[in-house]
């Protein structure tokens, strides 16, 4: 029996739920899900766009899928934003999509009310809650998540198309211009809101301020949804889910893939790869998949699209490289939690670090 092995870093209930789903559905094709490698097995490496990118550059060295797979048929059952990143300029298929997910999301308790209707309405949403609790808004200092919290407000501020000249395209005058500075006023403004012991804590543990009433707000991903012990909207003293206030019909995409690689050992045998493809993109396996994680299906057929206008994340290595992406986040904390200015930190975006 072929063994099938995935790098990760997932640690979650939700995400090793998942993980299980994956390994379930693979044991009825004849693969083994294995902690780790075996000579002649797969090995996958989870990834997100810009790194299947890299990889296709500089290793781990993606297999290519293609000729083990009938291309035209998964063409047409994947999402465009998951078929992206997968195929090369060559035709190659490097990875295999296995959810979309949302990362403009605010995660407030169930007595919240109705989603303000843009970025200045939620800050007036704060206020009001800063009356009941001195710091509504959970926010960690850690780089990658000041980051998703700076794209937000800049999606929410500034819109799409300024932020693909941002981040994707890289723009020299986009990123001095008046623009820039409105969001970096608007993601300063939201640090009387944060408190210092909030800063020092990972997501989960503000996940579970926020369902546990310490805080009002929590900016991050659909990947939250399995960390709070109620589904958003169900029961009182449930968890909701609102879209980032002024991006309600934006949605800011990153995909999971599991990318197989090469390896120094022998390659696996074609229709080992093939039952592998045939089973992560089955409908059964994507929908259970994706349930569990909370995350919309990249095969259409499987019932759970991803709905609105799809914008690439910055913060999950969709809109741009890892490179630049670390130097949005760091630059990002510097400003908040920092000493940098507002001035020093454009310079240093222009500058490139």
């Amino acid at each position: 029996m072929t063994t099938v092995t995935l790098r990760h870093r997932w640690s979650g209930p939700a995400e090793l739920q998942a993980l299980q789903v994956v390994a379930d559905a693979l044991a009825t094709v004849g693969l083994r899900w294995a902690d780790v490698p075996e000579a002649g097995g797969i090995e996958m490496v989870k990834m997100h766009g810009q790194e299947i990118v890299a990889a296709r550059a500089g290793g781990p060295a993606p297999l290519d899928l293609a000729p083990v797979v009938d291309m035209p048929a998964l063409r047409q059952r994947l999402a465009p934003v998951a078929l992206e990143w997968m195929i090369a300029a060559d035709g190659a298929c490097h990875g295999i999509p296995m959810g979309i997910h949302r990362s403009n999301c605010v995660w407030v308790d169930a007595q919240a009310g109705e989603v303000p209707r843009g970025f200045e309405a939620w800050l007036q949403w704060l206020v009001q809650r800063h009356d009941r609790s001195r710091h509504p808004l959970a926010a960690s200092a850690e780089p990658w998540q000041l980051g998703l919290l700076f794209e937000c407000v800049l999606l929410a501020r500034c819109g799409a198309g300024f932020h693909r000249e941002v981040f994707v395209e890289g723009r020299p005058e986009a990123i001095g211009s008046g623009r820039m500075r409105l969001a970096l006023e608007g993601f300063a403004a939201l640090r009387r809101y944060v408190s210092d012991r909030a800063l020092g804590s990972g997501w989960r543990a503000l996940a579970a301020d926020v369902r546990e009433g310490r805080a009002a707000a929590l900016v991050m991903g659909d990947w939250a949804r399995k960390e709070f012990s109620a589904w958003s909207g169900e029961g009182e003293d449930g968890v909701r889910e609102w879209p980032m206030p002024g991006t309600q019909e934006l949605f800011l995409y990153n995909v999971d893939y599991f990318v197989p690689v090469q390896t120094p050992a022998a390659a696996p045998a074609p229709e080992a790869l093939a039952q592998l493809v045939r089973a992560l993109t089955g409908t059964g396996l994507q929908q259970a998949f994706n349930r569990v994680k909370g995350s919309a299906a990249p095969t259409v057929d499987a019932g759970q699209p991803a709905a609105g206008t799809m914008v690439p994340s910055m913060s999950f290595d969709h809109a741009c490289d890892a490179r630049r992406r670390a130097l949005f986040a760091e630059c990002a904390a510097a400003f908040f939690i920092g000493s940098a200015t507002r001035e020093q930190t454009l310079a240093r975006l222009l500058s490139g670090g």
